[in-house]
């Protein structure tokens, strides 16, 4: 899962609408100043948002946009699944139909463990956690850190337990660089 531009966009849009008086509409030129993205693109954007029912527009001279709900009533979940769609990690998940070897699959498990681990962490955090610097991050790093426990792996494996990161067919070690004086049984 990749988040694009849209979603990317839509959530600064949002920010933007909620970070000023919520009693005077702002107008797209002015959002697209500030968030330096283009006029165009975002009156493409604010369509799918006002179909959400997540900006409400104002027409006339004095018109623009302003937020329909609250900034602790619009989720994360809610501004990413308006944007991009349905979440899922892999297309099984979302569409299990679609897999033939949905029945025989052991990779599916995981998969649908994280598609609602994201959706989970993504529905408790609002746009109001995102605007305010203390925000609600205990809560969101402790159940993101609770979501997924690393089950035992073999010993053979180049995996964390043995100082390394597996991604694909790479194998990444991190390297701690130690000062001499203190390196103290260890010989670099």
């Amino acid at each position: 899962m990749k988040i694009s531009t849209k979603g990317r966009y839509g959530l600064r849009i949002l920010i933007d609408l909620a970070m000023h008086d919520p009693a005077k509409p702002r107008m797209l030129r002015d959002i697209a100043r500030s968030q330096q993205i283009s006029e165009k693109y975002i009156s493409r954007l604010v369509i799918d948002l006002r179909r959400a029912k997540l900006i409400r527009s104002v027409r006339g001279v004095n018109g623009g946009f302003h937020l329909a709900k609250l900034p602790e009533e619009i989720t994360l979940l809610e501004v990413l699944e308006t944007m991009e769609g349905p979440i899922s990690v892999v297309e099984c998940v979302r569409a299990p139909e679609k897999c033939s070897r949905q029945e025989l699959c052991p990779a599916r498990t995981i998969w649908t463990r994280l598609n609602d681990g994201i959706r989970e962490l993504t529905a408790k955090i609002t746009l109001d956690d995102i605007l305010t610097p203390t925000g609600s991050t205990t809560p969101i790093s402790a159940s993101a850190t609770t979501a997924f426990e690393p089950r035992p792996r073999h010993p053979l494996l180049p995996f964390p337990s043995r100082g390394g990161k597996m991604t694909g067919n790479v194998l990444y070690y991190k390297i701690y660089i130690v000062p001499r004086h203190r390196a103290g049984l260890l010989s670099l």
